[in-house]
């Protein structure tokens, strides 16, 4: 058999989908997988349900290798951390210089960090790609974004090309973003916008339930989701609005504890560790974590004995304050990455960022096309595509945390958009207090603003005369 041009490590659901969309573009692939126990026939079912000249099966890392054509160009798709290190370790001893390592799970940016310079030492380019888009996507065509070595970036750039989802000009929506552990950061960030926009819709499924039932409340979103509220996430919502078990809503039978698999803290840790906000991933995140309080919420709820209010939600007020609230969070997103871009040397480019995010992700919506069209130097919250949006949405969002607080019920994420936008909005807050508090009780200093901006000083608070 010839050898092949594109090698996937891990037939799991991303990369046996991954796998047959290459080869589906008429890509030699070979696949490999490890045959112990439950997963002892995983490459034979995966070439049964996908027979063809173009694929090879491997149990075998040697003659799996060995079927590679060279310079070798391999993706690795098992679960990040430890895994991902075990397959490079023994991976590694079989492969030569030139050959290239391509770490397409949901790892944490240090650690593609970690095995780009490790790998670089034996001559071997390692890149860290975010791929988004879910099962589906990988099959029909995902959004990914590629993060490593930039020189041997030719390598792979075709075949990632070719599997890719195509953006509304018909280019691949995936791009070279940085070098190092840029593109897992990327990818990172991607899923803590992803946490508050899941968030933002569930708290307009809680405000709206006390007036729609479903078929109702499915009817009035898919009409947001023919206009600038369209998105992946919406429409998916939609679906699960509508998903029926023996004619009951199935979704009123799941229980309402959320759980999470990283992404989301890391996102907030990282911004923590760069002096960047990342209030609505945070808001998201937190509010996971009071969904599996299940238990004190339900000895808690019989003493929030107030009488709720029987006001109904205004619904063109809750979709100007979700639209509004979408676009400040992706705004912290991105600000998110170009700090870390900062920090790192990356010189990331926000604008392909946006484009690679237009289709075959989770994000992809008729607002991040609007993104990438709007975003340039200057702030995109400036750009007269967004200025009604803002004028509507301000008030909007005063107006749904009114109403949701007469009903008792909690949406941190619309709360958070309205805090974000009065905190970035703001000349001035009252953080010269809190400096002044932090000199006073540890001499910590600060400046002045009749002075020149790098001076310092320091000052006996508790002696208040002159």
């Amino acid at each position: 058999m010839n050898k092949a041009e594109f090698g996937i490590i891990g037939l799991g659901v991303m990369g046996a989908n991954l796998a047959a969309n290459a080869a589906e573009k008429g890509i030699s692939i070979s696949v490999y997988n490890r045959s112990e126990g439950i997963e002892a026939r995983v490459v034979a079912d995966f070439l049964k349900d996908h027979p063809g000249e173009h694929i090879q099966g491997h149990t075998q890392l040697t003659d799996f290798v060995a079927s590679l054509a060279r310079p070798r160009k391999i993706l690795i798709m098992v679960p990040a951390g430890a895994p991902v290190d075990e397959v490079i370790d023994q991976l590694t001893p079989f492969l030569d210089r030139d050959d290239s390592i391509i770490d397409g799970g949901n790892s944490h940016y240090k650690d593609t960090f970690r095995r780009c310079g490790s790998l670089q030492k034996k001559g071997m380019a390692f890149f860290g790609v975010g791929v988004s888009g879910g099962a589906s996507g990988a099959r029909k065509g995902p959004s990914m974004m590629v993060g490593g070595q930039q020189t041997n970036y030719y390598l792979i750039q075709p075949i990632l090309e070719s599997i890719a989802a195509k953006d509304p000009n018909g280019n691949p929506c995936v791009a070279y973003l940085g070098p190092q552990g840029c593109g897992h950061f990327v990818k990172m960030v991607h899923n803590g916008i992803e946490y508050a926009e899941m968030q933002l819709l569930a708290e307009a499924y809680v405000l709206l339930k006390p007036s729609l039932d479903h078929d109702t409340m499915a009817e009035l979103l898919s009409e947001w989701n023919e206009g600038l509220e369209q998105s992946f996430l919406l429409e998916t919502t939609i679906n699960i609005l509508r998903k029926k078990e023996n004619g009951t809503p199935l979704l009123e039978k799941v229980l309402d504890v959320a759980a999470s698999k990283g992404t989301g803290s890391w996102t907030v840790q990282a911004a923590t560790e760069l002096g960047a906000p990342a209030s609505f991933t945070a808001s998201a995140l937190f509010a996971r974590s009071f969904s599996s309080l299940k238990k004190k919420r339900k000895q808690l709820a019989a003493l929030s004995n107030a009488a709720k209010t029987d006001a109904l939600i205004t619904i063109e007020a809750l979709q100007n304050a979700y639209r509004w609230a979408r676009v400040l969070n992706h705004h912290e997103g991105l600000q998110l990455i170009q700090m870390a871009s900062d920090h790192y040397g990356w010189d990331v480019s926000l604008q392909e960022i946006t484009r690679v995010w237009t289709n075959g992700c989770i994000l992809a919506s008729t607002l991040v096309v609007d993104i990438s069209k709007a975003i340039s130097e200057e702030d995109f919250l400036q750009h007269p595509m967004f200025e009604s949006t803002r004028k509507n949405g301000v008030p909007a969002l005063d107006t749904i945390l009114t109403e949701a607080s007469a009903q008792h019920i909690a949406v941190p994420c619309f709360s958070n958009a309205l805090q974000y936008w009065y905190t970035m909005s703001s000349v001035s807050l009252p953080a010269n207090l809190i400096q002044a508090q932090r000199d006073s009780f540890g001499a910590h200093t600060y400046r002045r603003i009749d002075r020149l901006e790098d001076e310092s000083f320091t000052t006996n608070w508790n002696n208040t005369h002159g």
